[in-house]
């Protein structure tokens, strides 16, 4: 199969803006799921801090 040089720069150019958009997809999904996993431990450690806090009043109370 005999590919003109224009078709060779084609595919070269579509490749790599596919190339691109993969890598800025996988670097956005990568934040987004790495600020979702940020949150749950953020409200992890709100809820232990509470729970922590109403332990010591249950306390205090006897």
């Amino acid at each position: 199969m005999a590919f003109s040089g224009a078709s060779v720069v084609i595919m070269a150019v579509g490749f790599a803006l596919a190339f691109g958009a993969a890598r800025l997809a996988v670097r956005w999904l990568r934040a987004r799921r790495e600020a979702r996993a940020a949150e749950q431990a953020r409200e992890a450690l709100a809820q232990q801090s509470r729970q922590v806090r109403r332990a010591a009043a249950r306390r205090q109370k006897h």
